[in-house]
């Protein structure tokens, strides 16, 4: 709330009182500094030291492109950016992994995991390694770098920008009312998938599975103390989130997870860490366009997919796209050792997403899947019936969600045996809530596929087309009511309810 009603206008109105593009550049990066420090006032500096780096490095790397030496200067800068990831995001996994493997004596340090240090580490990456590559203009100025590793609109959990796609617009970019409306109109949409539809499915879904070793226990139960994506709660609502789970009882834990709970409790997830994240990047790229900025899509209904190759390309593209172009690509792609390529890519997939074994396996078990499936097109010509098709890609990745939900791998053990050996419902609780939540799952369903959006663009589509008349002005209202209705209505429900982070704020 804090951020909707007072960040964020007041940062609209110095930007638009900047009369020159580097006086707009220099109010947005100030803003995404503050934006940052209010809930990171130390690693605020482990931000800016990552991208001056980077940022002094290129300037070597552009002056020897082509000789060894720049290459020695691409090393250290990877070097330098990466070791800051794996200290502080994986140090704790090592030294717990260390001591269990040669019997030591020792605790894992509890270190702090900076927010957004694995988006902005891997959007700063990708400038290096395409100054490099000679795909990507040396930039000379310390402000707009600076404003491209922290804008504060995607900063906390991407998508994650490449250089390439945003250089222009650091230099050229206007704001029109329809574009400003439209970018209004997406981050209500995307505000309104976080607060109505992930927080409600999160619920149900601790309840189901239990919270108790539920790595989004946290997350959806935590009692944070400032704005809904204010910086300042954004820091403290994470850590806080994660340090209480467990402190709610959940339907399922007391007599073990049934086989119905599992199934539905797993699908609720699936929804919970679909409209979060895709609710997060829709609003990122509504902020974007509010100012000027277009950036691409991170979300294409990935349910809707027919197989896990498809879901993978619809599902965080961003993300996958990276590890297209800066991993699978350089180490041979689909020419050479094509299944020794999927496997590390999909290791260091799970690896990204957290400093835990089950992140490996649930990695592990989508890069299996795409190799199977790699192989099976390959010598089998005939498709099943797209519905066939469809319901072995929902259940292959529903059945995945149990390796991102638990990081006890016993009970990841405990709820695959659920899902596939009968357990009846331990009490009439968990029947009730069920039931009652029936027409929220199917709204769910029907909202993570293109239906709904088909439906509202053509009703748009139909009245731009009668420009000028009445049709026009109903499908502007429309608009204008919709957007205003949601966001009344996401302002109540956070007015009456706890603070809950993002999910992928954790990564």
């Amino acid at each position: 709330m804090t951020f909707i009603y007072a960040f964020l206008p007041l940062c609209l109105l110095a930007y638009w009182l900047a009369r020159s593009i580097e006086i707009k550049n220099c109010v947005l990066l100030a803003a995404s500094l503050i934006f940052y420090a209010l809930g990171e006032p130390v690693y605020i500096f482990l931000m800016i030291a990552a991208a001056v780096s980077a940022y002094a490095f290129a300037f070597f790397i552009d002056k020897h492109r082509g000789s060894r030496r720049a290459k020695l200067f691409l090393a250290f800068s990877v070097i330098i950016n990466v070791s800051f990831l794996l200290f502080y995001k994986y140090t704790p996994l090592f030294v717990e992994t260390a001591a269990q493997l040669f019997r030591l004596d020792i605790q894992a340090p509890r270190i702090r995991l900076p927010i957004g240090i694995s988006f902005y580490t891997f959007q700063i990456l990708t400038y290096t390694v395409d100054v490099y590559r000679g795909k990507a203009n040396l930039q000379t100025s310390p402000v707009k770098f600076l404003l491209y590793v922290t804008m504060f609109s995607q900063l906390i959990a991407g998508p994650i920008i490449r250089y390439n796609d945003i250089e222009k617009q650091l230099d050229r970019r206007y704001v029109n009312i329809d574009r400003f409306a439209s970018g209004a109109v997406r981050f209500v949409c995307g505000l309104s998938k976080k607060v109505l539809l992930a927080d409600h499915a999160a619920e149900i879904a601790d309840k189901l599975l239990g919270v108790a070793t539920g790595v989004s226990a946290g997350l959806a139960g935590a009692a944070g103390a400032a704005g809904q994506a204010g910086a300042a709660g954004l820091a403290g609502g994470v850590r806080e989130g994660l340090g209480v789970a467990g402190a709610a009882g959940a339907v399922g834990a007391a007599g073990g997870i049934s086989t119905l709970g599992a199934w539905i409790g797993l699908l609720l997830f699936g929804f919970q860490v679909y409209f979060d994240f895709s609710g997060y990047s829709d609003m990122a790229i509504g902020l974007c366009r509010m100012f000027g900025f277009e950036i691409a899509e991170n979300f294409r209904h990935p349910f809707s997919s027919k197989s896990i190759t498809e879901f993978w390309r619809r599902w965080h593209i961003s993300l996958g796209m990276f590890f297209r172009d800066y991993i699978y690509i350089p180490l041979g792609g689909n020419r050479r050792l094509q299944l020794r390529n999927i496997a590390v890519v999909w290791l260091l997939t799970g690896l990204w997403h957290g400093a835990s074994w089950n992140y490996v396996l649930w990695g592990g078990y989508f890069g299996i899947l795409l190799s199977v499936e790699k192989y099976v097109t390959k010598w089998v010509s005939a498709k099943p019936p797209a519905p066939v098709r469809w319901a072995y890609c929902f259940l292959a990745v529903l059945i995945g969600w149990s390796l991102f939900y638990y990081t006890d791998l016993s009970r990841v053990r405990e709820t695959f045996l659920a899902l596939f050996v009968y357990r009846p419902e331990p009490n009439a609780a968990s029947i009730r809530l069920i039931t009652e939540n029936i027409f929220f799952m199917a709204f769910c369903l029907f909202g993570s596929m293109p239906w709904a959006k088909q439906l509202y663009m053509r009703f748009m589509n139909w009245s731009e087309s009668r420009s000028g008349g009445v049709t026009a002005v109903m499908g502007s209202a429309f608009s204008i009511v919709y957007s205003a209705a949601l966001l009344l209505a996401c302002s109540a429900v956070r007015i009456g309810s706890s603070f809950s982070s993002f999910f992928y704020f954790r990564f």
